[in-house]
């Protein structure tokens, strides 16, 4: 009976011994098939990156992953380019030491990048404009511009023929025509969210915007009109060759207001009346009739401020950035995107309707608050 007794008690410690390898097994490969099935490695892929400055100009380069460069997008921000990877990634040295901490660390001089888990930011003195490729295999070039967008002769919007003057919003007469900016695109989406891209918000909402201009009665373009990627460069040179009466460019906001951007006022406003300063007055009244529009009809705030984006301030015509809401507190369904192309299609070339006279501002529309 004792031999027996052993016997089973041998069977059980090798059953349990067994069992025990098995759930070691099993708990060490879960964690690796679960990034798997999620499409995050288990490990951070780690990233290379190398910066060389050029006249106007610095390339930085990242290689990593082909699958980490095809996911990867990027950001123009203020300042700063944020290339953003959507899996966690670990930065080779020396950039290693600074992984996580937030603090910058020095690729060139005036350019700091800052690593994070799953992205970096670039912060470059003097930043107006980026570029970006994805190249094979495994690299992402972004060019960021430091010296100002230069338009050539045929390129610049002061077409012969303008007319301008205290009393007059629009340039020309027949037909107002305007651009319209669906901001972001392609690699760059812009602020993401749970079940949206701003990139396809800005677009959907600016095509309903032409389209309400077109139903007042004046012509309107896009700077894009599918998911493409544009260049602050090539929107400033869209809208040159158009040469319009108004931009207006649409963003999303991080929160649940709308958001009017103008220029800052030039140093020239102080000693006297510019077209720069004119075309300044236009804006912030068109934003100020806008803002009045969509507090009455969505009953949300709106803040105006002023900007140095250079896409209003290098344009020589009435423009505008507006923040629409976030749409993770506010719907985008269709019959809102109608109403709010048409309250903004009312401010921004007002009273016009097939066969009629837009009519010039008024000083209500230039006192009336925001």
């Amino acid at each position: 009976m004792d031999s027996l007794i052993d016997v089973m008690q041998g069977r059980k410690s090798f059953l349990l011994l067994f069992l025990l390898s098995v759930l070691i097994a099993f708990r060490g490969e879960q964690p690796a098939a679960y990034a798997a099935e999620r499409g995050v490695a288990s490990v951070p892929e780690t990233i290379v990156v190398s910066a060389v400055s050029n006249p106007g100009s610095i390339r930085i380069v990242f290689r990593i992953a082909e699958e980490y460069i095809q996911k990867a997008s990027v950001i123009l921000r203020e300042n700063a380019v944020e290339v953003y990877f959507q899996s966690p990634v670990a930065f080779s040295a020396p950039l290693a030491n600074n992984k996580n901490t937030g603090e910058p660390f020095e690729l060139l001089r005036g350019v700091f990048l800052v690593p994070k888990r799953e992205k970096c930011i670039i912060v470059i003195n003097g930043l107006v404009d980026i570029s970006a490729t994805k190249l094979f295999p495994s690299k992402l070039v972004v060019d960021a511009y430091t010296a100002p967008v230069a338009l050539s002769e045929e390129e610049s919007p002061l077409q012969e023929g303008a007319v301008s003057g205290p009393g007059a919003l629009y340039r020309k007469p027949g037909p107002l025509s305007f651009v319209i900016d669906a901001g972001h695109g392609g690699y760059d989406s812009g602020i993401r969210g749970a079940h949206f891209m701003e990139k396809d918000i800005t677009l959907a909402v600016a095509m309903e915007l032409a389209a309400a201009l077109v139903r007042n009665g004046c012509a309107a373009s896009l700077t894009r009109s599918r998911d493409s990627f544009l260049s602050i460069r090539d929107r400033i040179r869209r809208i040159s060759r158009h040469a319009p009466d108004g931009v207006v460019s649409i963003h999303v906001s991080s929160r649940n207001e709308f958001t009017f951007y103008t220029r800052p006022v030039p140093a020239e406003a102080s000693t006297g009346r510019s077209e720069i300063v004119e075309n300044l007055i236009k804006s912030i009244a068109v934003t100020k009739v806008a803002a009045r529009n969509v507090r009455g009809l969505f009953a949300l705030d709106t803040r105006s401020e002023s900007f140095p984006v250079p896409l209003i301030t290098r344009v020589n015509v009435p423009a505008f950035i507006i923040e629409i809401p976030n749409p993770e507190s506010f719907s985008y369904d269709r019959e809102t995107k109608e109403n709010l192309a048409e309250a903004l299609a009312e401010a921004v070339c007002p009273d016009s309707k097939p066969g009629g006279t837009p009519r010039p501002l008024t000083g209500e529309d230039l006192s009336g608050g925001t």
